[in-house]
């Protein structure tokens, strides 16, 4: 089983670091698979007994893409771990053409992805 926190907008650097390294703790003798997506600023490059992720990142090693997150710049800090199609960045525009293209990405990286359906899509299924 995987467990998952997406700590979307929430958190310093300072205070991800309080709860990155408490929660390390309290999962020192876990054998749950926990992924825990900061804020790309407060991302570490300490070792924690769980996964850390990206919550978004751009389909690109580097390049001219004011705001996004590259390749390389999650490469400097380990992450291997994405996040994609949360409902949240749907909404501010990112639709199935884009999606595709940075799930192929993840994938051509060898990335794990965490691919989000959505809180709408999910209420559709009842």
């Amino acid at each position: 089983m995987i467990y998952a926190a997406n700590l979307k907008c929430n958190h310093t650097k300072k205070s991800y670091a309080d709860y990155a390294k408490e929660l390390s703790n309290g999962l020192s003798q876990s054998d749950h698979s926990v992924i825990v997506f900061p804020p790309f600023t407060a991302l570490s490059e300490d070792k924690f007994n769980f996964t850390q992720g990206a919550q978004n990142f751009y389909p690109a090693q580097s390049g001219s893409y004011t705001g996004e997150i590259g390749a390389q710049m999650l490469e400097e800090l380990n992450i291997t771990t994405v996040m994609i199609g949360h409902s949240e960045r749907r909404a501010l525009g990112e639709d199935e053409p884009f999606l595709k293209a940075k799930f192929d990405y993840a994938v051509s990286k060898g990335w794990d992805i965490i691919y989000c359906i959505g809180e709408d899509d999910i209420t559709h299924m009842n």
